[in-house]
């Protein structure tokens, strides 16, 4: 293993640790230090890459400023975290409800779908109208530039069309064929 995947799987690693210990930490000020390290782990990643300069960028920015302002106004709020705990524990049924309707998204996006006979159909569908449309701009294009075979590229997108149904596309090919004989 070479020094520099040791060094991106270092930073990776604390900038994981930093996160979650960011948000686990159960004082305000271990906090916002975590987030400090997961930002300097960050900037350590884009050293890596070679964007010293989006590192320094993060380093001014993110710690100079914003974490250095979390911890002053954390640390110069005097907040009763008895109080808030007591708070929090009468929203957690709704807490609970709104994680387990996101675990059940999470589960419905990332599934494991296997695709049915129409759903390759409507593929196909889409592939025949962007291929159509996509000989239609072939051939406006060549026409904008003032190409001798417009015509030509504009007959065959067509022609495409035709043959594959695609009657709005014809139709724009028919018009754009007008044009372009009523100018020559």
């Amino acid at each position: 293993m070479t020094i520099a995947a040791l060094s991106f799987y270092l930073f990776a690693i604390s900038i994981l640790a930093g996160g979650l210990f960011t948000v686990i930490s159960r004082n305000p000020v271990h906090s916002v230090l975590w987030l400090i390290l997961s930002f300097l782990s960050a900037a350590g990643l884009f050293v890596l890459l070679g964007a010293e300069f989006v590192a320094m960028l993060l380093i001014i920015v993110y710690v100079g400023a914003v974490a250095v302002l979390f911890l002053f106004v954390v640390m110069m709020l005097d907040v009763d975290f008895a109080e808030l705990k007591a708070e929090m524990a009468k929203y957690m049924p709704l807490a609970m409800l709104i994680g387990v309707i996101l675990l059940m998204q999470f589960g419905l996006a990332f599934g494991n779908w296997t695709m049915d006979e129409g759903a390759e159909a409507v593929a196909d569908i889409g592939a025949t109208l962007l291929e159509s449309w996509i000989h239609l701009e072939r051939g406006l294009l060549a026409r904008d530039r003032g190409d001798a075979d417009a015509i030509g590229r504009i007959e065959d997108a067509k022609t495409f069309a035709a043959d594959r149904g695609v009657e709005l596309v014809e139709h724009f090919a028919e018009n754009a064929l007008g044009e372009e004989r009523s100018r020559a």
